[in-house]
This record gives C-alpha cells, structure tokens and sequence, in this order.
C-alpha cells in the first residue's frame, strides 16, 4: 500500500493543529452554567465520550490492519487517504475539544480563581504536550507512547511534561460542587452512567483500540488520549462526591419541597376570602405536602356548635372510625385539651379505633387567640409509621397561616370588627409607604428602574436601593410572609436591619447571616422573609449577591445570554445560625439584572395560568435594547392582558438595573 508523502503528512497536521487551536478561544468565552443546567451538560459530555470510541470500534472493523508506521494510509489514492483520515482528525478533534470545553464548565461551576488559574496551566502544558507528541512521532516514524503510556500507570514516558498534565488533571478534578445541587434522582442517575463511563473508558485504554486516532493525525491522537484521561479522572472524582452526598439527599430534597411549598401555599390560603373555597385550599395544600391518603378537616364555628366536616380529600368509608364530629370524642379531646399535634403510628393498636388493619394518622389544632380551636385537621396514610417530627414541624407552622385565613374569611363574611380591620390595614399601608425608597439613587455607571404594586391595601413585598457609597450600590428585594400591621412591622425591622448593616463594611453573606438571626429572635415560627440582597461594585464592574430563598433574579447579558442569581441559602427567620454562601460575577455594559417577586410570575388569569417565568423572560428579552423603566411598562402591561378581568392575586414588584 502507498504511502502519503512527507509534504500531505505535514500539511494535514498544521491543518489540524490550527483547526483545534481555533476552538480553544471558546473555552475563554464560556458562559458559567447555572445548577438547571448542569443535566444537559452531563448529558452531552456522555454522548461525545462515548460516540468517540464508538467511531474507533467502526473503523476498526472497517480497517482491521494494524498501522504502526505514522505515515501509511487507508487507502490506495493519496489524496483520497489525506481527504479520508483529515476529515475524520478534524470531527474526533471536534468532540475532544467539546469534552474539554463541558468539563471546563463543571469544574467553573461557583467559579474559584484558583482554578482558573490553574485551568489555564493545564491548557497551556497541553498543548506543549500535543506539540511534543508530533515531535516524537515525527522523529521516529511510529506513534509515540500517549500520556497513558502501555503499562498500568500514566507515567512510562517518564517525561517531565507527563508529570505536570497529569498532576494538573488530578488536582482540577477534585472541583465538582455542582454535585450539591442535583437532587436525589439526579444524583442516582449520574452514578449510573459514571460506572458506564467509568467501565467504557477502562475497557478502552486497555484496548490498541485507543492509538486509531494516532493512526491519522498525532495532534488528535494525543488530545484524545488526554481528553479521555482528563474525563476519566474527573468521573471518578464526580462518583466519590455523589456517593458522599448521596445519605444525605433525600433529607436535603424533603426540606427543600417542604419549605417551597410552605410558602407557596401560605401565600395562596391568605388570598382567599371564601370559606368553602378556602378550607378546599388548605386540604388540597395538606395532601400535597404529605402526601396523604386521606386529609379532613374538622371546623367548629362557635363553642357551642359541634364540629362538622368543613373539607375533606379522598375520605373513605373505612376512616369513618376516625372521623368523630363530637368535641368530647378521643381523638378531639386529646388535641384540644393538649393544645398540641398527635401522632399515631400505628392505628391498629388504638382500642378506640375498629377496622383498620394498619395506618398512620397525624391531628393538627388550629387555634386562634380570639376564637380558641376552631378547627382539627387530619392527615391519614395507609401504612405504618408514616408521620415523623418533620411532618409535624411543616404542618404546624401552615396550621398558623390557616388559622389567620380562617379568621379573616370570617370576618369578612359575619362583618365582625370590619371596621377595625380596615383601620389596621390602612395603618399598615401607610408604614409600607414609608418603607420604600423615595427616590432611586443616582449614578453614572447604572440605570435603575423599579415598581411597587400592592394587590390591596397592603402587602408585603419590599425592595430598597441603598447608596453605600460612590462606587457600590446595595440592592434588596424580599417578600415578608403574612398580611396587615405584622408583617408591615417585620418588613419594618428588616429595613432597620439591612440599612444598619450596608454601612458596617461586611460581606454580603454575614449581612444576611446576621439579619436572618435578629429577624429569628424577634418573631415566631410561622413568620420568616424571602430576602435577596446584592452589591454592585461600579468600579470594578462585579455583583455580589446572597439568595435567602427568593426567586432567583435574572442577569440578561448583552448577547441574550442568562444567569440566574440562586447562591445562598434558605429563607430568613426560619432557622438561627444558618450559613449563606455568596457569589461574585462580572458585569458588563449593556447587561441587566432582573430583580421581581412572586406576584409577577403567578400572576393568574380566570382559568388558573399563571403569567410563569418564561413569559417574563419573552417581555425582557423582547425589550432587551430599550430603557428599563419602558422593560417594567411593558412587563406590567402582558400582565394586565394576561390576567385580563382577574383580580391582581399577589403584590407585584419588580427592579431593572442596567449597566451603562
């Protein structure tokens, strides 16, 4: 079989060197993935790590010679040989450099400066070691031992070059933090296709099958052993981390849907006005949070009238034993001479309680300080120990916000203290008024627009601009829970707090570690704020930001591009001594921040749709170009068409900083 000249053979390297040189830029021009993103990532790492060996087992079989001389060909024609192996050098190339490009992107994940920098080393060695490898193979004819080498361990070249690219690969594998955010499923997911990745690329490296690409092109021979390397190690590192996590993220996930769904549905049952429709709410909420059988509740009207059935879900003839409308009945009894929850766990040993083989049942008062019990609720599961402290703790803390729903449903029907609510309410307006800035804060470097609208009287969304000084902007925006003069008074205290705070030169994170201790001191367990604070740092063009459980606020880049705002922890005033983490990103002119409440993407129409984040970020997107007071009119206004004749369900608030 002819060979290629020496002339092709050199030609079709420097083609090929130049052609992956070309795509290192796009590593440097990388946006930062978000953790909903992560997935897709993984997902084309898979796919492009497995579809180069797969493309080595094809021609494998479709040229089953060996080739160890660098310069021989596939085929008899010369130029058809050098069309052939150059053109399948540029596509395994191409996906060695996208492996490269999704593992840069894992390892940027809450982006460290240590790693950058050593990323950058790590690219630079590669391509000396690329360089290297052409040397040598060019020297000797044959293709050079890769970074792999022949024997167990990656170092039988033994050069000093082998030494620090492996080192490098090793040391940048160990960043895998993204690992915390995938949930339970993801996370067993992903340990099954690293044993896959893990089990394929073993198999390969054991295999001549590794040296095909060698065989076409050196530059792409030595990318691919490296780049297989480089995701090999990562995967094993990856797995470690995932098993490590792993005990602990069901808990991780129960309290995450436990806490969103506390507040979504607190946020729904204080809206409603209508006493069927609103003890529908708290029964369907109920049943969702823990994933109940069977939810009823018991509602007593005056102290003198029995409880009846207010609402119930999924009730069946064999709970007729448990449900008992009569006060002085065990279970009633129990609970509202206790003032407190009762488990049982185990239902068939209750003497009380007939025809039930097995089941667990959780009783819940709901108390009011004027009123006293005016209701039980009952959750009931079909198997054995199926209530715990955790169940207990989230339905307590919802028991209080429905208790106020009751209460004021109440009186809006019976008329009771009208007019005093009406005062307290015009009370707590005029404190919210007082609450939020008068007038936004001029600079040069940013443009600011922002908007307040209450969905009656009062709310309780909050959002403030404070000048720290010439060159920083502090940026708040929270949703304080509950309705009226308490929560006017809470979002009165976080106020005090966070202007106190802007100006005592801490970080972003001991701010809100310090607001959420003072805001748990000093309210109850049913009170807590979704709080987003930042700092924008005009000189340097930086934001940093801690996420306190609000929805995560929008970075519009000047390309279109996204990145949501989500490091930080959970709500403020839930728990004391929590520990927030913060995060720095670069900001560049023409980009924007998008800071909004709940009212604007649950903004709902007649038939229950929500306006959802993707309408939102369609009207951003849409007036991308244009001033950011115009972005808030034009937002506000797809609202209005989108609820139509629906009342305004939720406080809307939005803030718009662009970078001049």
């Amino acid at each position: 079989m002819p060979t290629l000249s020496l002339t092709l053979v050199v030609l079709k390297e420097i083609i090929v060197s130049l052609f992956l040189l070309s795509l290192i830029p796009l590593i440097k021009k990388n946006k930062y993935i978000t953790d909903s993103s992560i997935i897709g990532k993984l997902k084309i790492l898979f796919v492009c790590g497995l579809s180069i060996p797969l493309i080595f087992f094809i021609f494998g079989i479709i040229f089953p010679e060996g080739r160890d001389d660098y310069t021989k060909g596939l085929v008899e024609n010369p130029a058809l040989n050098f069309i052939i192996s150059g053109s399948l050098s540029l596509l395994i190339g191409a996906l060695c450099i996208l492996i490269i490009l999704m593992l840069y992107e894992l390892v940027m994940f809450n982006r460290k400066r240590l790693f950058v920098t050593n990323f950058k080393i790590l690219i630079f060695f590669s391509i000396i070691y690329v360089l290297w490898t052409n040397f040598k193979g060019f020297s000797s004819g044959q293709i050079p031992k890769d970074i792999l080498g022949t024997g167990a361990l990656p170092l039988s070249t033994g050069n000093v070059i082998d030494i620090i690219v492996v080192l490098l690969i090793i040391f940048i594998s160990l960043k895998s933090s993204w690992v915390a955010f995938l949930n339970r499923k993801q996370k067993f997911t992903i340990l099954i296709g690293s044993i896959l990745v893990m089990v394929f690329l073993g198999t390969a490296f054991n295999n001549p099958i590794k040296n095909v690409s060698s065989y076409f092109s050196l530059s792409v021979g030595s990318l691919q052993h490296l780049s297989f390397f480089f995701f090999l190690i990562y995967t094993i590192f990856s797995f470690i981390n995932i098993l490590l996590h792993l005990p602990s993220a069901g808990i991780f996930d129960k309290k995450v849907k436990q806490l969103s769904s506390l507040h979504q549905l607190s946020r729904s049952v204080v809206s409603v006005l209508e006493i069927d429709k609103l003890l529908k709410e708290i029964v369907n909420h109920t049943y969702n949070i823990t994933n109940s059988d069977s939810i009823w509740l018991l509602i007593q009207k005056d102290k003198n009238s029995p409880f009846t059935i207010g609402a119930s879900k999924n009730l069946l003839p064999e709970d007729k034993s448990l449900v008992n409308l009569d006060p002085e009945g065990f279970l009633n009894r129990t609970i509202i001479g206790s003032k407190s929850s009762l488990i049982l766990n185990e239902l068939k040993k209750e003497l009380f309680i007939s025809g039930i083989s097995k089941g667990s049942l959780i009783g819940i008062p709901l108390i009011s300080s004027k009123l006293g019990t005016i209701g039980i609720l009952y959750a009931k599961k079909n198997n054995n120990y199926g209530y715990s402290g955790d169940e207990d703790y989230i339905l307590n803390a919802f028991a209080n916000h429905a208790v106020v729903a009751i209460e004021n449903a109440l009186y809006f029907h019976d008329s009771l203290d009208k007019k005093e609510l009406e005062k307290e309410l015009a009370v707590a307006k005029r404190i919210q008024e007082t609450l939020l800035p008068k007038n936004i804060p001029f600079t040069d470097a940013v443009e600011i627009a922002a908007v307040n609208l209450p969905c009656r009287e009062i709310g309780g969304d909050y959002y403030d601009l404070i000048k720290i000084d010439e060159e920083k902007l502090g940026v708040a925006i929270a949703d304080v829970s509950g309705k009226g003069i308490p929560a006017s008074l809470l979002m009165s205290n976080l106020q005090a707090c966070l202007r106190t705070l802007s100006k005592e030169n801490l970080s972003v994170k001991e701010i809100v570690s310090r607001i959420n201790n003072i805001i748990y001191e000093n309210t109850d367990e049913s009170q807590y704020i979704t709080f987003f604070y930042s700092e924008i740092d005009t000189k340097n063009n930086r934001i940093t930001f801690c996420n306190a459980g609000h929805y995560p606020p929008i970075l519009l880049r000047k390309d279109g591009s996204e990145i949501l705002l989500k490091e930080g922890g959970i709500v403020i005033g839930w728990i004391q001594n929590v520990t927030y983490q913060q995060r720095e990103i670069e900001i560049r002119s023409g980009d924007q921040v998008i800071f909004y409440t709940d009212g604007v993407t649950e903004a709902r129409n007649s038939a229950e749709e929500a306006f959802e984040e993707w309408r939102l970020r369609k009207v951003i997107k849409e007036n991308a170009k244009k001033a950011p007071k115009i972005i808030i009119d034009e937002i506000i206004k797809e609202i209005k068409i989108h609820i139509a004749s629906s009342y305004q369900f939720d406080d809307l608030t939005l803030v718009i900083i662009k970078v001049q």
